[in-house]
């Protein structure tokens, strides 16, 4: 993902496992709402990250939410 134009950074964070799955957040740091439109507005990067995790999809919940900086402390 770091290689798409706009993205600064990434956090991966380690869930609490639940129910037998462990699970992981990533949370991207994006230079504007425009850079992050532009790759959420890409056909073809979707399809390529689509066939990409098709062998995993089994074991994939992919759930995507976006936002705006509310509070920042302490850097990224």
């Amino acid at each position: 993902m770091l290689a798409q134009p706009g993205f600064q950074w990434c956090k991966r964070l380690r869930l609490d496992a639940k129910d037998g799955w462990s699970g992981f957040a990533m949370i991207y740091g994006i230079e504007s709402r425009a850079a992050f439109e532009a790759y959420d507005a890409n056909p073809v990067l979707k399809a390529k990250f689509a066939r990409e995790r098709e062998p995993f999809a089994h074991l994939l919940r992919i759930e995507r939410f976006s936002g705006e900086v509310d509070f920042s402390a302490g850097g990224a």
